[in-house]
């Protein structure tokens, strides 16, 4: 299956949190629509309707928050020194590259409350409740010059993609089961989408795959 890269792990976090995959269903829309009942027609007439699918968007920020599609890497300059908490002296950055760990950022519980749980609603929390991030700290495309311009063609595609899935289908990865496959052909396994994503595909209500 061709896919956007994250949309396997969308799928394996649906596996984990089944009421997401429900909770996007019933997404509502600014039309007073579920997911189900929106059709490709509807979306060429009145394409901003997938900007009211608050929901959705949060399922594939916090995809990104525990899976970062992307890092940042820049070069160390001499006017350039580095304040560690605890240290007093400066660290200096000249002949080094700075490479900015977007997955360390997102699972640290100083700026993500419970941050191995998939929680979509931390996105559409207000501010100040416990689970509204903080600003800038979400960096599932990175941020400053070096961030992806693809980012917002990226969300809408992803959007999409989510809305006409979780219409129509269940689905299932099947990663440990390629994986053992690949063991014994004795073979080094990781989960990169470049290589496939090995899944069950079930049409909902009707238990074929």
């Amino acid at each position: 299956m061709r896919c956007p890269s994250p949309f396997p792990v969308c799928s394996d976090n649906y596996n984990q949190t089944p009421n997401v995959w429900q909770n996007c269903r019933l997404n509502k829309t600014r039309f007073s629509a579920p997911i189900q009942s929106l059709a490709a027609e509807k979306i060429r007439e009145a394409p901003h309707i997938l900007d009211s699918l608050q929901y959705t968007l949060g399922v594939i920020k916090e995809t990104l928050r525990m899976n970062p599609a992307t890092i940042t890497i820049r070069e160390g300059q001499p006017t350039f020194n580095l304040k560690i908490n605890g240290e007093d002296k400066p660290w200096p950055t000249d002949g080094f590259d700075l490479f900015d760990s977007s997955i360390t950022i997102h699972h640290d519980p100083a700026n993500f409350v419970d941050p191995l749980k998939f929680i979509p609603e931390r996105f559409s929390a207000l501010e100040g409740d416990r689970l509204h991030p903080a600003r800038n700290i979400w960096r599932g495309f990175q941020l400053g010059p070096r961030k992806c311009i693809g980012q917002e063609l990226a969300v809408v595609v992803l959007k999409l993609v989510l809305v006409f899935t979780v219409r129509n289908f269940d689905i299932e990865m099947a990663w440990e089961k390629r994986d053992k496959v690949r063991e014994l052909q004795g073979l080094k396994v990781d989960r990169r989408t470049v290589e496939g994503a090995p899944m069950h595909v079930r049409m909902r209500n009707s238990g074929k795959e």
